[in-house]
């Protein structure tokens, strides 16, 4: 492909997130801090190649969003959550001094690799540019 085909790929990218409301842009924010965190090996010790894991598992069944408005629309859904939360602490041992229930949605660790899921998908359907 030559570089003006790529250009304009880039641009229809950035027009299609062009619609994002501020608590949606605030939404996508947390999942860039959070994919940042788990990337940089901000998890406990140990659990980073699992996190990372985890994540990318995450990412398969994300897939199944085929565009922006999808992804937020199930990242807000509760029964999705806690189907996210469950899948990942299958892959993610428990952590602190008292392991929380699989689905506690206050498990840091948890909810940040559920939210780098997302992003890798949100990068995915909009790239970088947009983001």
């Amino acid at each position: 492909m030559d570089a003006q085909g790529s250009g304009a790929k880039d641009r229809d990218r950035s027009a299609s997130a062009g619609y994002l409301s501020a608590y949606d842009r605030v939404t996508v924010s947390l999942w860039r801090d959070s994919h940042a965190a788990v990337a940089a090996g901000r998890v406990p010790m140990g659990s980073q190649c699992l996190a990372e894991a985890a994540a990318h598992a995450l990412l398969a069944v994300l897939r199944r969003c085929a565009d922006p408005p999808a992804l937020l629309a199930r990242y807000e859904t509760s029964r999705e959550e806690e189907i996210d939360f469950l899948l990942i602490a299958s892959l993610v041992p428990a952590t602190g001094p008292t392991p929380a229930p699989a689905t506690d949605p206050d498990d840091t660790l948890l909810r940040r690799i559920r939210e780098a899921s997302f992003y890798l998908r949100w990068l995915e359907l909009v790239g970088p540019c947009s983001t």
